[in-house]
């Protein structure tokens, strides 16, 4: 971690605390979040991790042990503060979940305005968001310029809703790749969270369909000229 390692250990930050401007020659430029035996938690309730660098994980990046397949990991629990304004060459710009890695966004909680994806999943990994979490205008570099990516799902990865759902001003943005696992971002859903979700891609649209939330290609047949 550029600013923070927390490794094995606990880490909380509240009120109007500040991590700021730094960089990391690999992962991590914020905070690093690792487990070797037992778990790793950063609780952030408050305050701002900003202007940091990394390859993955400019501004928090959590790890699970040195297996791909590890059952016990790390977790970073966001209730509250702001993570903007982070750069990740690769991905993860906002944060990095990886392997089995946690991260639980709650709250007011913001991840915006970060470059290379706002929260980037990997495939074993969870992302647990409830009541009203924004994931906004963050990007990626392509070729042709900077195209949004808020929450970049890997593979098999999917999007958690928490028990207490979400509620007014939840905004999350979302992409996974076309052709994977019929486009389905969250599995398991009892009520339709699709208007808490948008497409990052404009040719498709979050739907509700049997108890999932599917990014789907747009209907354009009706549309006239």
């Amino acid at each position: 971690g550029g600013g923070v390692y927390v490794v094995d250990g606990t880490f909380t930050m509240n009120d109007n605390a500040s991590i700021t401007g730094n960089t990391a020659t690999s992962t991590d430029g914020g905070v690093g979040v690792y487990t070797t035996s037992t778990t790793a938690t950063f609780t952030m309730n408050g305050g701002t991790i900003s202007g940091n660098t990394a390859t993955n994980g400019g501004g928090v990046g959590v790890y699970g042990t040195g297996s791909a397949f590890a059952t016990n990991g790390s977790a970073f629990i966001m209730n509250g503060g702001a993570i903007s304004g982070n750069t990740a060459t690769n991905n993860g710009g906002g944060v990095y979940v990886s392997k089995s890695g946690t991260f639980n966004m709650n709250g007011n909680a913001s991840i915006k305005s970060n470059t290379g994806n706002g929260v980037c999943v990997g495939e074993r990994a969870t992302f647990t968001v409830s009541s009203a979490p924004t994931v906004t205008g963050n990007t990626v570099k392509n070729t042709v310029g900077n195209a949004a990516s808020n929450v970049y799902l890997n593979g098999g990865a999917y999007i958690t809703i928490g028990k207490n759902g979400l509620t007014d001003g939840a905004s999350i943005g979302v992409t996974k790749k076309k052709g994977v696992d019929n486009g389905v971002i969250a599995k398991n859903v009892s009520t339709d969270y699709s208007g808490k979700f948008f497409s990052d891609d404009k040719t498709r649209e979050v739907k509700y369909k049997d108890n999932q939330l599917v990014l789907a290609e747009k209907d354009t047949s009706a549309e006239t000229h």
